[in-house]
């Protein structure tokens, strides 16, 4: 079994622009975060996945949460790579944020 931890970024742009639309990307936001979604910034969230064999189940609950309005995009990565993002400005993530339930002894 691949041991590798691999990471989902997800990135969406949803309308916003009267009530209705804003309770369906609020809905969405909800949605995300109750499946274990973290928000790194404004519309960009990211989820800690045991290994890569995940990836394909992740993909499938998000299609399920599909608005069928906007934009929505999941860029599947090893955590390696992820570590390797360079932030420009604001704050680096912080990977303690990420919650596992493997114990470690």
């Amino acid at each position: 079994m691949n041991k590798e931890r691999w990471v989902i970024l997800l990135m969406y742009d949803l309308p916003s622009k009267n009530g209705q639309e804003n309770k369906r990307a609020t809905t969405f936001m909800k949605s995300i975060r109750r499946i274990g979604y973290i928000r790194l910034q404004k519309s960009v969230y990211i989820k800690l996945l045991r290994n890569k064999n995940m990836v394909r189940s992740e993909i499938s609950k998000l299609k399920y949460l599909d608005m069928n309005t906007g934009n929505i995009k999941a860029l599947p990565m090893r955590l390696y790579d992820f570590n390797r993002i360079v932030s420009i400005s604001g704050d680096q993530f912080e990977m303690s944020d990420f919650s596992d339930d493997v114990a470690v002894m």
